[in-house]
C-alpha cells in the first residue's frame, strides 16, 4: 500500500507526524473500536473501557521497564540520565462511531498523572469517524477516511482492537512491514474477540494438554478453535461429535502443521 506524491499523500505524512513525530519518540497505542453494523450481526459490543484496559496494561509494564532500567544504570555507576517519569499515555483512536471520541474524553480526560499533567492524550478526528456511517459509508471521503485510519494504526507501537474486524486484522498486518521501527511487531497486540486469521484459510487446530473429561478429549488430541472469548474458555469443534463447545482455553496450545519442504536443502553443519 503506497501513496505516491499529492494531496492525499501530504494529509497521510501531517497524520502520521500527528502520532510520532522525529522529535517525538514517545510511545502511542492504536486503538481501533469497530461497531455500527457490525454489532450483534459478527461481533459483540465492546465498553470503551475494556480496550483502555489493554492500553493501561501496556503503558504500566513501560513504566516498570523504565525504573528498573534507571535502578540498573545506577547500579552500574553510569551517569548517563534515565528518566523515571511515567509516559504520558498516547491512544491513537479509529473507529467507525464518532461518540467514542466522547467516551474517551468523558472518562479519562480529566485523569491527572502524578506530575498534575493530563494523564492521557487522545488522538484522532471524529470526522474521519462519521465518514463510515451507513449512510456515507461507500463515498470516495469515506474511502480516504479508512486507508488513513489503517496506515495510521499500522504506525503505532502496539494495537488494541478486535479481530472479527478486517480493519484491526489489516492494521495489523502492515504493523510487520515497519521492522525498523516495531521490530518483530508479531506480538504487539490485543485482541477483544478472536485470534487471528485470514478469510479462506485452513481450519486452525490447536493440541489438548490435558485431558477434558467432560468433552470426551484427551491430551494430545487436535481441535478445531473457532476463537478465543478471552475470558478463559475458547470455542472448539470437538474432534469426535464435529459439534461446537465452550472449554477452558488453557486446556489448548496452538498446533504447528510441519511440512516437507523439497526445495531447500541446508547443510546445518557447514553454518557458522
Amino acid at each position: 500500500m503506497r501513496l505516491q506524491n499529492g494531496e492525499i499523500a501530504t494529509s497521510m505524512d501531517k497524520l502520521l507526524k500527528s502520532i510520532r513525530d522525529s522529535t517525538d519518540p514517545a510511545p502511542v497505542v492504536g486503538v481501533h473500536v469497530r461497531r455500527t453494523d457490525k454489532i450483534k450481526v459478527e461481533a459483540e459490543y465492546h465498553k470503551f473501557e475494556e480496550y483502555m484496559h489493554y492500553v493501561d496494561q501496556y503503558y504500566d509494564k513501560l513504566d516498570i521497564e523504565r525504573t528498573v532500567r534507571a535502578q540498573i544504570e545506577a547500579w552500574r555507576g553510569d551517569d548517563t540520565f534515565v528518566s523515571t517519569k511515567p509516559y504520558k499515555r498516547r491512544v491513537f483512536i479509529a473507529t467507525d462511531d464518532p461518540n467514542v471520541f466522547k467516551e474517551a474524553m468523558n472518562q479519562y480526560g480529566s485523569k491527572l498523572g502524578l506530575d498534575g499533567q493530563p494523564l492521557y492524550e487522545f488522538i484522532g478526528d471524529a470526522h474521519r469517524a462519521e465518514t463510515a456511517s451507513l449512510s456515507t459509508r461507500y463515498t470516495h471521503g469515506s474511502l480516504l477516511a479508512v486507508i488513513a485510519d489503517v496506515i495510521a494504526l499500522s504506525h503505532t507501537d502496539h494495537l488494541v482492537c478486535t479481530f472479527s474486524s478486517q480493519i484491526g486484522r489489516l492494521a495489523y498486518e502492515l504493523m510487520q512491514t515497519h521492522p525498523l521501527e516495531l521490530g518483530d511487531a508479531s506480538m504487539r497486540y490485543q485482541s477483544l474477540d478472536d485470534s487471528y486469521y485470514y478469510g479462506g484459510q485452513q481450519q486452525w487446530y490447536q493440541t489438548a494438554i490435558v485431558d477434558d473429561k467432560e468433552s470426551e478429549i484427551r491430551a494430545g488430541d487436535r481441535v478445531g478453535v473457532l476463537g478465543n472469548h478471552w475470558n478463559g474458555y475458547a470455542k472448539i469443534i470437538l474432534p469426535k461429535s464435529l459439534k461446537e463447545a465452550i472449554r477452558p482455553a488453557y486446556k489448548f496450545e496452538i498446533s504447528f502443521k510441519r511440512v516437507d519442504f523439497p526445495g531447500l536443502r541446508v547443510n546445518v553443519s557447514s553454518l557458522p
